[in-house]
């Protein structure tokens, strides 16, 4: 059974972290069509992925220091 409910929201990856072979190989054993890998993005080209979501998070592996990571809540996009 594939599920559609709640697949307005898109999940988009960027980058090649640690996990991404692991993350693709659940995506389509669940058929997910709403995940989106996108390949590492030059700092020039970065903000076109940074400004086209509403909500953004950033996922470090456990003992990761020093990493500065952008994090956007917007509440009124949200409830539009």
């Amino acid at each position: 059974m594939i599920i559609t409910v709640g697949r307005e929201v898109v999940f988009a990856f960027v980058g090649a972290g640690s996990v991404l072979d692991k993350l693709v190989l659940y995506v389509k054993k669940h058929h997910m069509d709403n995940v989106k890998f996108i390949p590492y993005q030059d700092k020039a080209d970065l903000i076109y992925s940074l400004n086209a979501g509403d909500v953004h998070w950033c996922v470090n592996t456990k003992g990761i220091k020093g990493v500065s990571c952008p994090s956007n809540v917007c509440p009124a996009k949200l409830v539009s």
